[in-house]
């Protein structure tokens, strides 16, 4: 939940700083695409070389492998602690981007009639 929060937080403050809708549109994409380059779907040793390299080190690996292992109560090993460092550090990242680059209030405040 903290990963997914995190990258919606990136992806709103992304898509306030894009000058056009078709400009914020575009961010989503490449996080559309990690979760297919992945092991959520087929194993990263069925994979090419550099294809592997980086499913076995993107943030979504992690998380799958350590959900699957819960599930299945495996042993979970250090995917846990690999897919929680990736959320915490995706989660401050976007606290940074938030209150660094969000327009001032007054630009996010509804517009109440008669004001």
């Amino acid at each position: 939940m903290l990963f997914t929060m995190g990258l919606t937080w990136i992806a709103v403050v992304a898509g306030l700083a894009a000058k056009t809708a078709q400009g914020a549109a575009a961010f989503a994409y490449p996080l559309i695409l990690l979760p297919f380059i992945s092991s959520a779907f087929v194993p990263t040793n069925t994979m090419p070389g550099p294809v592997r390299a980086f499913a076995e080190h993107q943030p979504v690996t992690s998380m799958v492998e350590a959900i699957r292992d819960l599930v299945t109560s495996q042993p979970v090993g250090t995917d846990i602690w690999i897919a929680l460092t990736w959320c915490v550090g995706i989660s401050r990242g976007d606290i940074r981007l938030r209150h660094g680059r969000l327009p001032p209030q007054h630009v996010l405040a509804p517009r109440h009639p008669g004001h």
